[in-house]
């Protein structure tokens, strides 16, 4: 991934690239895409990463043309789960939080590679307390289809944020629908700001009862309604799609 030297001559550029170099590199993890080196060059700047043998999950969704397999849903979904439980509880090197906030859940930044592993990829647009760079206040950042209320709302967001993201993402793939994603961008925010928790049931006969009961903390209006980390949603689905 690179940057011209022309456009890193813009500060905010400059320091947007350099902040993505610096959170990734603060993380490792199987179900990350790992950075590798970053630098400068004649013609720029730079990001080596980790290359990723297989399709990002926008493309497996066109591929199948249809709902996924609840347990190879269950599986992705229970792998970004840990990558993005991972970034939420890292620390810089002094041991303080980082308090990462990805903001890009999104089908084209889910990796599925060929060994099996689901990767997060694209820390571009997150959230961290150690940006150099903030974002001016009422920029919207993130995808519309994706984004939790509070992020359309201007208000602080953590890391239920994501969980909010990664809960349509669910929903998508276990139904073979879009909930907001087709729609433009007003639509979106305003059906993602007024619309009830969609019955996935409504969008696939006989959806287990089990799974459906996960969507109310993850796509709960109010983030104190959501689970309070990646890890308390992924024990609860992994338990509930064990039964």
């Amino acid at each position: 991934k690179s940057v011209r030297a022309e456009l890193l001559a813009n500060e905010r550029m400059a320091l947007m690239f350099v902040d993505e170099a610096r959170i990734a590199a603060c993380l490792y993890h199987r179900n990350i895409v790992q950075t590798l080196e970053f630098g400068l060059s004649p013609t720029g700047a730079y990001l080596v990463l980790e290359y990723v043998p297989g399709l990002d999950l926008f493309r497996l969704g066109k591929g199948l043309q249809a709902p996924m397999p609840y347990e190879l849903a269950v599986y992705i979904t229970l792998e970004i789960a840990a990558a993005l439980h991972h970034a939420h509880q890292a620390v810089d090197t002094e041991g303080q939080p980082l308090a990462i906030v990805h903001r890009d859940v999104t089908p084209r930044n889910l990796l599925l590679g060929d060994q099996g592993h689901g990767k997060l990829a694209d820390f571009g647009i997150a959230r961290s307390q150690s940006r150099l760079y903030a974002t001016r206040s009422g920029t919207l950042k993130g995808k519309c289809g994706y984004i939790a209320p509070e992020q359309i709302r201007g208000k602080t967001i953590d890391r239920r944020a994501d969980l909010f993201s990664l809960g349509v993402l669910f929903y998508e793939m276990t139904t073979g629908t879009s909930l907001y994603g087709h729609l433009k961008e007003l639509e979106a925010m305003k059906a993602i700001l007024n619309q009830p928790l969609p019955e996935p049931a409504g969008a696939r006969r006989g959806y287990p009862r089990e799974l459906a009961a996960v969507f109310p903390g993850l796509l709960a209006k109010d983030a104190s309604a959501r689970y309070p980390a990646a890890a308390a949603f992924a024990d609860d689905l992994g338990t509930r799609a064990a039964r």
